[in-house]
């Protein structure tokens, strides 16, 4: 299966979950992320907002937002190498709107960041993924290349619909160091 046919499936899969299998899988999720230790110790951490099928960490991002720890999400933004910045995010209240592609994003009159991120936990969202950590996002590569950028600690976030036997890879794909669905947490033996 080439990774467009990949796409069109799980993609699929995970817009097959009803309200209730998603609000379950969101809470443990956010459950299981508060729990690892790499969570615990950093005090940035790169976020995504769903798009209303990823996984919602909403509850869990608004924790961080208030318990001192910094919080950077993605904006789109034409002019950067990855088609999107990150911002510092210091409330999930006032500073989002909706983005270009219906997904909330950091106002625009917040700075994006030229921080260094290599020490920040990065949440992923993807579409699927496999045991070895390889993931398949939307085709834009926009992580890839902002992870790359940062060589951080990437967490896929996905439900366990989206897993696969294997995700084709390419060579500027990123790989995960840690997977969380809903039934636990994976670590990747790849340096992490």
């Amino acid at each position: 299966m080439n990774k467009a046919e990949m796409r069109a499936k799980y993609l699929q899969r995970r817009c097959k979950l009803n309200d209730n299998e998603r609000n379950m899988a969101d809470k443990e999720l956010c459950r299981l992320l508060a729990t690892l230790p790499e969570f615990k110790r950093v005090d940035k951490i790169v976020a995504y907002v769903s798009d209303g099928s990823e996984p919602d960490l909403m509850p869990l991002l608004q924790q961080i937002a208030t318990a001192g720890k910094r919080l950077f999400l993605p904006r789109f933004a034409a002019a950067s190498r990855a088609g999107y910045e990150l911002v510092e995010t210091p409330s999930l209240t006032t500073s989002l709107v909706t983005g270009r592609y219906g997904i909330a994003e950091p106002v625009a009159d917040l700075p994006a960041t030229n921080e260094d991120l290599s020490t920040a936990l990065w949440l992923v969202p993807g579409v699927a993924f496999d045991s070895l950590g390889n993931r398949l996002g939307r085709g834009k590569g926009i992580y890839d290349r902002l992870l790359t950028q940062a060589k951080a600690t990437a967490v896929g976030i996905f439900y366990k619909c989206q897993q696969t036997v294997a995700v084709p890879t390419d060579e500027h794909d990123y790989s995960l160091n840690i997977i969380i669905t809903e039934a636990g947490i994976t670590r990747i033996n790849n340096g992490v």
